[in-house]
Parts: structure tokens; C-alpha cells; sequence
């Protein structure tokens, strides 16, 4: 997911991680636009405490069935704090309307496929206000916690998951989007 990130050590709690060889995951760290994350027991890369940006999707976890709206039909569904995507149709979306627009700049965005059946899905951020796809992930084609750095040309409102052509099958069980300072 992340390329070309040039020589740069992750100094944390007195030892340091050497990325002069990275093009995506170091054993347990990845140094990713000015900051060292952790891969804790392959879960969730997370931030260091003094990382200040809060994601700005709400119930990124699943943990309830808010939140999140299916473009159509009933492709996706919450199921076990998991979004769970059947395939049905190609191209529907699972969106959510931010609270308040994001700005334009460099977003890290954080999802993790739990489950990878089949099938390419990514994540967009759009302005739903002109239509418009500000800034998207690459395809995500098999399970894990993939990073993105999303350079959103304007301001958006929505965070859209979406299966393209050839359809996705399966589990997400966490998004985050932070701003980059």
C-alpha cells in the first residue's frame, strides 16, 4: 500500500527501527507521513500517543449499525462489529455521511479486511455536494490491515467503501481516516 518512503528511523522507547529497505510492513513498525506505527500483535496499526489527529468516521469499528448506509440494495451488512460485504452488486457502496466536512490535504486512512474472499474493494473520500471523488485508496485485494496515504484534492463529506467491478466478498472490521499535519 505505501511505496517509495525514503531512509527514515522510527525512534521508540530508547530503540529505533531502520525503514531504509521499506515498501510496506517492517516487522512491528512502519513510519508512514511523520509517524512511527505500531502493528500490535496484528491488529490494528495504531498511532503514537502523541500522533493528536481523532479519525473523523464515526462507528469505524462496527460496533453498532449506525453510521453506515448501503448505496443500494442490501449488499452490505453490521454483523458481529463487521461490515460484511455478499457481492450481490458490483459497485454499491457502503457510505457515511461525516458529521461536518473534512478539508482538503493528506489523510491516513486505516482499514482492516478481517476476512478476504474474493473480488477488489477501496475506499474513497467524496463531496457529495458536487458528486465528486476527491481522493481514493488503492484496490484492496486480500486480507489485512492496509494504510493509504489519501491526498484529497477538496473538502469532503462522505467516506465511501466500494467494491468494484469484479464485485467484493468479504469482512471489514475496522476504518479510520486521521488528518497529516
Amino acid at each position: 500500500p505505501v511505496s517509495n518512503i525514503t531512509r527514515t528511523t522510527c525512534q521508540v522507547g530508547g530503540s529505533s527501527n531502520d525503514s531504509s529497505s521499506m515498501n510496506g510492513w517492517l516487522d512491528e513498525w512502519q513510519f508512514i507521513a511523520g509517524a512511527c506505527l505500531h502493528k500490535q500483535d496484528n491488529d490494528i496499526p495504531t498511532a503514537p500517543s502523541n500522533y493528536p489527529a481523532a479519525t473523523v468516521v464515526a462507528n469505524g469499528d462496527f460496533s453498532t449499525g449506525t453510521n453506515w448506509t448501503n448505496s443500494s440494495g442490501a449488499q452490505w451488512s453490521i454483523t458481529g462489529n463487521a461490515a460484511v460485504c455478499d457481492g450481490s452488486a458490483a459497485d454499491a457502496s457502503f457510505d457515511q455521511t461525516l458529521a461536518s466536512a473534512a478539508a482538503a490535504g493528506k489523510w491516513l486512512v486505516s482499514i482492516n479486511v478481517s476476512a478476504y474472499t474474493s473480488g477488489q474493494v477501496s475506499i474513497s473520500l467524496y463531496d457529495n455536494g458536487t458528486t465528486t471523488e476527491v481522493g481514493v485508496s488503492e484496490f484492496i485485494t486480500a486480507s489485512g490491515v492496509k494504510l493509504f496515504v489519501i491526498d484529497a484534492s477538496a473538502s469532503f463529506d462522505t467516506v465511501r467503501i466500494k467494491p468494484h467491478a469484479s464485485g467484493f466478498v468479504g469482512t471489514i472490521d475496522d476504518v479510520s481516516i486521521r488528518p497529516i499535519a
